[in-house]
């Protein structure tokens, strides 16, 4: 006499419909995680530009500057479909480059320049990627109730 096994799926149709079900809902999960932590990370890196690990004297409106917002989607190099949700942390001011990953040259005066790196942008990212891993994790719990 053989060895035998059977396995019979019950509720296969309820299974796929509540799959289904939570593939629709998890782009616009993905978005709202994406946007809360992009927020969390703009706040972060304008409390880092206050002071170590960022620089210790910046204005205001430096660290007014850092903005949360949508993608540019003209900036992509990616082609078109590959990612659902994206949001972007940015500062349009001049200086943030050359705080961030330090500076050596000559300025647009002449002055010979050796200004050190006073990250702020990159240790925030590190302080908020728990943050972005529990979001990813409540889209998944959110996405498909069982």
């Amino acid at each position: 006499m053989a060895a035998s096994a059977e396995f019979h799926v019950s509720g296969a149709d309820r299974l796929i419909a509540d799959l289904t079900a939570g593939a629709e809902k998890v782009t616009p999960l993905l978005q709202v995680a994406v946007d809360g932590v992009a927020v969390e990370l703009r706040s972060a890196t304008q409390r880092n530009a206050h002071g170590r690990p960022g620089p210790n004297a910046v204005t205001s409106d430096y660290i007014a500057s850092w903005r949360s917002g949508p993608f540019d989607e003209s900036n992509r190099d990616r082609g078109p479909g590959e990612e659902i949700a994206a949001a972007s942390v940015y500062s349009d001011q001049a200086q943030a480059h050359r705080l961030e990953f330090g500076w050596t040259g000559t300025d647009s005066l002449g002055r010979n320049v050796e200004a050190p790196p006073y990250a702020h942008l990159g240790p925030a990212i590190d302080a908020v990627k728990p943050l972005y891993k529990q979001a990813m994790d409540a889209v998944q719990d959110t996405a498909v109730d069982w």
